[in-house]
Parts: structure tokens; sequence; C-alpha cells
């Protein structure tokens, strides 16, 4: 999807944004940069990640609860590196 496309629908769903989520905890697991890639630890997910529903138990105060927890963004819904092909955003935007 072009830019000014992304974009335009950002601003459409953007009211709505959190709801985009399918709940499938992919987000939710340590995440560090080696030599400039992003690598995904999906042996290490977050404490606050329930491991048999995906749902966050801490979600209303997770960037509080959580150092690591990042708000998923448009720029995170595009980069296919950050998100699975499964996600929810990511499923919006391709």
């Amino acid at each position: 999807m072009r830019l000014f496309a992304a974009l335009k629908k950002y601003r459409e769903v953007k009211p709505h944004w959190e709801e985009l989520c399918h709940q499938c905890g992919q987000c939710c697991f340590e995440r560090s940069y080696e030599q400039g890639r992003l690598c995904v630890n999906y042996r290490r997910p977050c404490e606050f990640l329930d491991a048999e529903t995906n749902l966050c138990v801490v979600y209303p105060y997770r960037f509080e609860a959580c150092d690591q927890c990042k708000k998923v963004t448009l720029r995170h819904a595009l980069s296919k590196r950050y998100l699975p092909d499964t996600c929810g955003y990511r499923q919006a935007f391709h």
C-alpha cells in the first residue's frame, strides 16, 4: 500500500484503532535490535501475557506496568518485520 493511501486509511480507522487487534499476542514478545535488524524472541513472552488466552492481564495500564510495551503504530502495521501477516493491524493495511 502506498504511503498516501495508508495515511488516508489510517485517518479512517484511527477512532477505532484498538479494535483492529485480533488479540493474538504476537506483539507481546521480547524484541531487540541486533546489527540493525529487529529480532523477536518467541520464547520470551511479556510477563503480563496470559499464554492461554493471549490477553494482556494489565491491558488498561500496560504502558505504565511494562517498560517494553509500546503502542502499535501505523509504522508498525506497515512493517513486515515488526508484526506477523496475521496481525489485525497489518491486515488492515495490506
